[in-house]
């Protein structure tokens, strides 16, 4: 989860796709909510393309209280499927990122950064 910046400034890549994106919300942000409580319905949810600016590219939720969306009463997940967008990743707007096929270490090992060595 990304908070400052973008998911690619963290070493990250962006989540374009409506179907990796619920997956991922239902893993990694719906299972930490009282879903029962809420009545999040997570896997049956719409999830809403965006194109506005100043949003985040990629998956992110949108929490309670957000600006423009201070209606919002449940947390929902959002998808800016553009890599173009040019908002960043905030506390109300955090965003859920996937790791890239591989990245270049500059200090340390693999290990140390929380990597794999690939020895293929």
């Amino acid at each position: 989860i990304v908070t400052e910046g973008t998911c690619t400034s963290a070493g990250y890549v962006d989540i374009l796709e409506e179907n990796l994106c619920r997956a991922t919300m239902n893993d990694g942000y719906y299972n930490t909510r009282d879903q029962n409580n809420n009545n999040i319905t997570d896997s049956e949810e719409n999830y809403p393309i965006v194109f506005a600016d100043g949003l985040p590219p990629g998956c992110w939720p949108v929490e309670p209280g957000a600006p423009g969306f201070e209606e919002a009463e449940l947390p929902f997940a959002c998808i800016t499927p553009l890599e173009t967008a040019v908002g960043n990743c905030t506390e109300f707007f955090p965003c859920f990122c996937k790791l890239p096929e591989y990245t270049i270490v500059t200090e340390g090992t693999c290990t140390s950064a929380g990597y794999v060595d690939i020895l293929e």
